[in-house]
């Protein structure tokens, strides 16, 4: 697994686990290396699946990793905007190469802008501080 996305290098601050059973996490919620507020899904032996995270500029980020732990897709949602979708792939150097959905042909592109014209904009704004509540309107958890 990548270390760059390990849970405990991708979160330093986890506040809150749901966790299964065996005590593995299903989501964590915390914050970010860099201080933003973010929830990751996770399989049952605790590798990254998802991630949300809003970040400091007011826009959210969904990733999406593979069997490796390697970041795959990045779903970038900012308000009033088209999202943004990046492919990640490794190229022949091992390094990683982004990649766009060409909106004319619907194929995968290199390129550093994903925006996607046929989906509609971006309503979604979440600011900071965000909380968990419970059922009673109990603040459990609050990300800064």
């Amino acid at each position: 697994m990548s270390e760059e996305w390990k849970l405990n290098v991708l979160m330093p601050t986890q506040d809150v686990r749901i966790v299964r059973r065996n005590g593995m996490p299903v989501a964590v919620l915390g914050l970010s290396e860099w201080g933003a507020p973010i929830v990751a899904l996770t399989d049952k032996t605790g590798r990254i699946l998802t991630t949300w995270q809003l970040t400091q500029r007011e826009w959210s980020d969904l990733g999406f990793f593979d069997a490796s732990g390697q970041l795959r897709i990045s779903l970038e949602l900012h308000p009033e905007k088209v999202p943004n979708l990046m492919i990640f792939e490794p190229d022949e150097r091992l390094l990683t190469a982004r990649y766009v959905i060409d909106p004319e042909t619907g194929k995968e592109i290199p390129g550093e802008s994903g925006a996607l014209p046929w989906l509609t904009p971006v309503d979604l704004q979440p600011t900071i501080p965000i909380s968990l509540v419970d059922q009673r309107g109990k603040v459990m958890w609050t990300a800064p």
